[in-house]
């Protein structure tokens, strides 16, 4: 079966971040990146989570460093990786 290509290039890198679900903070590791999106292992995969949930991506390991929080919504739960789709950048 022929799948169709991605609009955009994934790059890959292990980037720490931290996941914001409903004010809860996860850490993480970005795995890859793409104009639309991201693939990120969680250390631990917040409870009730579920594709369609909006959340905020800060590319840190540092909640109290100021940083740029980034407005997902996830796509995709392949435990232990979560797929996001970037809404906003640097909200």
């Amino acid at each position: 079966m022929h799948m169709p290509s991605r609009p955009s290039r994934r790059v890959a890198c292990q980037t720490r971040c931290i996941l914001d679900h409903e004010g809860v903070v996860y850490s993480g590791v970005i795995e890859n990146v793409s104009l639309s999106g991201t693939l990120v292992k969680l250390q631990d995969l917040p409870p009730g989570i579920r594709p369609g949930d909006t959340c905020g991506l800060l590319v840190c390991d540092n909640p109290d460093v100021p940083h740029l929080m980034h407005s997902c919504r996830v796509i995709r739960l392949d435990l232990p990786h979560i797929g996001l789709e970037l809404l906003e950048l640097g909200c």
